[in-house]
């Protein structure tokens, strides 16, 4: 029998439920772990929750451990009848569960499993990890999720999470939990055939051992009425809302091209955008250019150009109102921007995952990612991509092509 590692205090140390074995730190998930368990017990068997059956080498290594140990080897003889009778009854078996599946607490209510969640990145990646809540909350609903999140993304998960947490600035205590884990979050490596291929639909697979469901693969952000206020205040600062359009949306356009990695990757050129900002302006409209950095790094804010009116291009620094004193920006308050305005444009960001969130028409750009493998698909968002983008997919690029020309708008 394999160790059943969980996740401890210190990042990628993980620990055996069982016989109590600590790894050295490494940037493996439990899941791949392999260890033979000190504390063996041959009638333990494999949880029967739902869940998608083991991998071929999981399976092969699984029967190994159990036809090396235990009941057989107390038979007498050859055992060739035994054997087969006890094999028939273990088949409908299945894996192991993820630590904590299918197992409920001690406390009172006896109902739930509490789990949180530690999540150490980006707010792009935050906005994937809405697909895997949605998930959570349908076939693991036992579990009660927290979960510990940067400054700017803990607003992603109010009404998918039950609390959330900001990193080295709320606390938690480990003893209220049954389960503290940091989620591993692995860049895609393959294409899956029936869904997108992005870091949420690998870690449902290798961390949760849950088939992602289509319809769940999309992203959910629920800004509070707050934000929301907040939002129109401003909108209606920078923009005429005496041109509101028939759906109430502000005549602005959010724009945001540079991001914070894989620059080479993602970030727009400079003069294209300054085309763009042009034709919004001669439009009639005004832009909202997204940038956390200070000073903006964006050169068309340091330098714009004499042709554009005064206050029709702007731009909500991180010391503005609107983010709270934060010192970033904030995933809902940016939700609740780009679902008023008219149109969004940006890259594979945090920005450009959130819009694929809203109903608001989006286009997103893309260059060196494939929207496949890093945005999941949406009904409002168009992807340009590049001529040759089937060459952005990894592993089996004619499933992934497939899946791409059947479910994203492009």
């Amino acid at each position: 029998m394999w160790c059943e590692f969980i996740a401890t205090d210190s990042p990628g140390v993980y620990r055996c439920r069982r016989c109590g074995f600590a790894t050295a730190p490494t940037a493996f998930p439990p899941s791949r772990i392999r260890r033979a368990c000190q504390q063996r017990d041959p009638r333990r068997l494999p949880s029967t929750t739902e869940s998608p059956t083991r991998g071929f080498g999981d399976t092969v290594s699984w029967w190994i451990d159990k036809l090396s140990f235990g009941r057989l080897k107390e038979r007498p003889g050859c055992g060739c009848r035994g054997r087969r009778a006890w094999l028939n009854r273990l088949l409908p078996y299945r894996r192991e569960p993820f630590p904590g599946e299918g197992k409920l607490t001690s406390s009172a209510s006896q109902s739930t499993y509490r789990v949180l969640l530690r999540f150490p990145h980006g707010l792009g990646d935050a906005v994937q990890l809405t697909t895997v809540l949605l998930h959570l909350r349908r076939f693991r609903p036992e579990w009660r999720v927290d979960v510990e999140a940067k400054l700017g993304a803990v607003s992603l998960f109010h009404g998918l999470a039950h609390r959330v947490f900001v990193a080295g600035r709320d606390r938690f205590r480990a003893a209220d939990y049954d389960l503290v884990h940091t989620l591993a979050w692995y860049e895609p490596d393959v294409c899956y055939r029936d869904t997108p291929s992005t870091k949420a639909e690998r870690s449902l697979r290798e961390a949760f051992h849950i088939v992602p469901r289509r319809e769940l693969c999309r992203y959910q952000i629920q800004p509070g009425a707050q934000v929301r206020r907040m939002a129109t205040d401003y909108l209606a600062e920078v923009t005429s809302p005496a041109s509101l359009d028939a759906n109430g949306r502000f005549p602005a356009v959010v724009i945001h091209y540079q991001g914070n990695s894989a620059r080479r990757r993602k970030n727009l050129d400079e003069q294209a955008v300054r085309k763009l900002i042009d034709q919004i302006v001669r439009l009639g409209f005004t832009a909202a250019v997204l940038d956390f950095e200070t000073p903006p790094r964006a050169a068309i804010l340091t330098s714009p150009s004499p042709d554009w009116p005064a206050g029709r291009v702007v731009c909500p620094t991180i010391d503005h109102p609107l983010w709270r004193a934060a010192g970033t920006g904030d995933g809902a308050t940016i939700a609740a921007l780009i679902a008023q305005v008219m149109l969004f444009v940006g890259i594979d960001s945090g920005p450009g995952h959130i819009a694929a969130a809203t109903d608001t028409p989006s286009v997103i750009v893309w260059t060196g990612h494939h929207p496949v493998h890093y945005c999941a698909p949406s009904a409002n968002a168009v992807h340009l991509v590049p001529d040759g983008h089937r060459e952005l997919l990894r592993g089996r690029a004619e499933e992934g092509e497939r899946f791409f020309e059947t479910h994203y708008r492009h």
